[in-house]
């Protein structure tokens, strides 16, 4: 209703505006100064009439006229102001700070005794600093035998394959060769007296077979170094394929070693604070996976988790801008955090212990620029109240909203 009123109003004012500037205003405002000016100039003629007008002239101003005109004149033109002047609609919305990625929980996948504490529980922690060691010789041992025999295993394998033929010459991994290089070495010694013992045998067929054919040596004894010839290359093949099965599950099993004796000390996972700590005692034994503590992550990684309610919802939008006050810092001495919408849920959510329904606003803020400004910290959990900049609509729309809330509720029954 007041709706069509206003819209009425508007086109009032318009149709007056347009009114006053049209040729027929203009004619009849100088037509009623052309009469006046007549009038006046036979009144000039006869003195018998300016008496009366001198009187009329002359009698007092009815007050209660003017007051009148004049309240007439301020609500026309606040209502043509007020049509025609427009203020940024803002959403109201309560909420709180709030870890972008979540808290991290700090635990550990081996078991063995606490052997160092390297923080203390409230301490503000870089990704990759220490803050625990678990003492875990039985998994470094394990680590390490798996990783030597890995790495002998794969420097056997280069000799082989120089030994069988497969490689014309002797070549090694580059990761063996980087990391043990000692296993390199050794192999590389078997593989020369191997390959010396090989050219004494194939000498020594070279020899048998000179005499067999002289007639000096029987066919068996030139068997039986064939034989002895083939049976070694024979066991350098098994020797290989072994080998190679020895280093395909020690590859297999190796990372996991590894990764159990590089938990034995237990790093932060993402820079923020350490908190709920569950374990203070040196030698205290730590079971897997059991919980040590938790790192709140900083303001870097924070957002704003704001509740708008339901028959707001529609006048917020992504990137719209926000003005956020945080209620533990007094709003009239460090002002507010200016931010914007990153995103609102598709769904509305119930809040159990009030029933509330409302949908959740993510918002973004420069935290640290703000937490600068206040000389305090800005931390999860924090209670802020934002003002969320939307559409623009005329001051008579924001007048009369309640008022058109109000009749569109009105005459219901329950």
């Amino acid at each position: 209703m007041f709706k069509k009123i206003n819209e009425k109003l508007q086109d009032l004012v318009n149709k007056v505006v347009a009114f006053f500037q049209s040729d027929f205003f203009k004619n009849l405002l100088n037509s009623t100064r052309n009469f006046f000016t007549a009038k006046f100039e036979l009144i000039d003629q006869d003195d018998r009439l300016i008496d009366p007008l001198k009187d009329e002239i002359h009698r007092p101003i009815n007050k209660a006229n003017t007051l009148y005109f004049f309240i007439i004149a301020v609500v026309v033109s606040f209502a043509i102001w007020g049509s025609i002047a427009k203020i940024d609609r803002s959403v109201m919305a309560n909420g709180q700070i709030t870890p972008n990625s979540k808290i991290q929980m700090i635990t550990s996948i081996i078991t063995g005794k606490l052997e160092k504490i390297y923080v203390e529980e409230g301490s503000y922690v870089k990704e990759g600093d220490p803050l625990f060691s678990i003492d875990a010789l039985e998994t470094i041992a394990e680590r390490d035998k798996t990783e030597n025999l890995y790495y002998a295993t794969l420097a056997k394998i280069g000799r082989l394959k120089a030994e069988s033929g497969i490689d014309k010459e002797l070549f090694f991994d580059l990761e063996v060769r980087e990391n043990r290089p000692d296993y390199v070495e050794i192999e590389t010694q078997i593989y020369n007296l191997n390959k010396a013992e090989l050219e004494i045998t194939e000498r020594q067929l070279s020899m048998s077979e000179d005499l067999y054919s002289q007639g000096a040596e029987s066919e068996m004894s030139l068997l039986i170094s064939k034989q002895q010839l083939l049976k070694r290359k024979n066991q350098i093949l098994l020797e290989l394929s072994e080998a190679e099965e020895i280093l395909s599950n020690a590859k297999a099993v190796l990372p996991g070693h590894r990764l159990r004796a590089e938990q034995a000390v237990i790093k932060s996972p993402v820079k923020g604070t350490l908190t709920n700590v569950n374990i203070f005692t040196i030698g205290q034994l730590v079971e897997s996976g059991s919980l040590l503590g938790e790192v709140v992550p900083d303001e870097e990684d924070l957002i704003i988790e704001a509740r708008v309610l339901p028959e707001d919802s529609a006048f917020v939008q992504k990137d719209m801008k926000a003005f956020i006050a945080v209620t533990s810092y007094d709003q009239s001495i460090y002002g507010r955090m200016q931010g914007k919408v990153e995103k609102i849920s598709a769904n509305t959510r119930t809040d159990q212990n009030t029933g509330e329904i409302f949908y959740t606003a993510t918002l973004s803020a420069n935290f640290k620029e703000f937490s600068e400004k206040v000389g305090g910290r800005i931390q999860p959990g924090m209670v802020i109240q934002a003002s969320i900049v939307g559409d623009k609509r005329t001051v008579l729309g924001y007048i009369f909203s309640p008022v058109t809330k109000l009749q569109s509720r009105a005459f219901r029954e329950k």
